[in-house]
């Protein structure tokens, strides 16, 4: 049945037609040439059969029609991976080295030898199963698809994830908690000297947790009142005024860091150590007050909602924050 309604779909458009990928053989094979709607359908048909040469042409326009891209049928999952390593990106190293290394450890053992158009719903659901016999939870298991998804989309921008019913991909999203600011100042007696002026910059400046870590001196215009940043996770440079709490808790380090080192907070032993402390600190600090909600995140969300509340446009909040768009 689905035979015969593609050959009807192929005679209807390569009968009709006058811009359609045209038919030739070589050899003993037939190929395609040419392209339909500005998707290049060039290429072997695979067959010697002149009749089934048309119905897969027919069935490549099909998909074109139907908004697919059909050289995703012909395209290996692990030659995508390499397109997708290749590709430049402002992710922090940190995160490249986590994603790609889900892609080699997870993704590519299962997936590599497959087409693109062979990733349905039934794969997806053998693999959220492989994955869950080995003791993977459903969150992680929700990261690896969205990076499958990522590699995908780095060969065919247009491809959309097939629907895994055991799995909801997109969770609904939870509400935003900020902390109002009388909140804001009951937590700061909480935490310790080390923590606390990250804290206060966080929450001032709108700057995620990795870009408050890696601030240096020459980012800082004390003159001018401004921090100027290029944001890790987009790559976005902007100009954030500083609030007079910022250059308050800025201004005894500036006095005391030592030659040699440019950056604010010293990493001690590590980043990564001095990263957990902070958030353990501000943790403990909220869960104090009765708000054990909140993530350090959150504070880019206080200062964002403290914008809103002042009367700030919505444009510039997006633009202060470094956000990509104003959704």
């Amino acid at each position: 049945m689905l035979q015969s309604s593609l050959d009807s779909f192929s005679g209807r458009f390569l009968k009709g037609a006058n811009k359609m990928p045209r038919l030739l053989k070589r050899g003993k094979y037939w190929y395609a040439r040419g392209s339909y709607k500005g998707v290049d359908l060039t290429g072997s048909l695979g067959t010697t059969d002149p009749n089934e040469a048309q119905a897969k042409l027919g069935l490549q326009v099909y998909l074109v029609e139907r908004g697919d891209n059909p050289r995703s049928q012909k395209i290996l999952f692990r030659d995508a991976a390499k397109k997708y390593f290749s590709v430049s990106t402002v992710k922090a190293d940190s995160t490249q080295c986590r994603v790609k290394g889900i892609i080699r450890k997870h993704l590519l053992p299962f997936f590599g030898e497959k087409t693109l158009g062979e990733i349905t719903q039934e794969v997806l659901a053998m693999y959220l199963n492989q994955r869950r016999q080995y003791g993977a939870v459903d969150a992680t298991i929700r990261k690896e698809f969205w990076n499958l998804k990522a590699v995908i989309n780095a060969i065919d921008r247009e491809w959309k994830m097939p629907v895994c019913p055991e799995l909801e991909l997109q969770p609904d999203r939870q509400l935003t908690n900020f902390l109002e600011e009388d909140e804001f100042q009951s937590v700061l007696p909480l935490l310790s000297q080390e923590v606390l002026p990250v804290v206060v910059v966080a929450r001032y400046t709108g700057l995620r947790l990795g870009d408050a870590l890696d601030l240096k001196w020459p980012m800082i215009d004390f003159e001018n009142g401004v921090v100027a940043v290029k944001t890790s996770k987009t790559g976005k440079e902007v100009r954030i005024p500083l609030s007079p709490q910022v250059v308050e808790v800025l201004t005894p380090l500036k006095k005391v860091y030592r030659l040699g080192s440019e950056l604010i907070f010293g990493h001690t032993p590590s980043r990564s150590a001095f990263c957990v402390r902070v958030q353990r600190g501000f943790k403990d600090a909220v869960k104090a007050i009765g708000r054990p909600e909140i993530r350090f995140h959150d504070l880019r969300h206080s200062f964002c909602s403290s914008l809103a509340k002042a009367g700030i446009q919505p444009f510039l909040i997006a633009e202060l924050a470094g956000h990509a768009s104003i959704s």
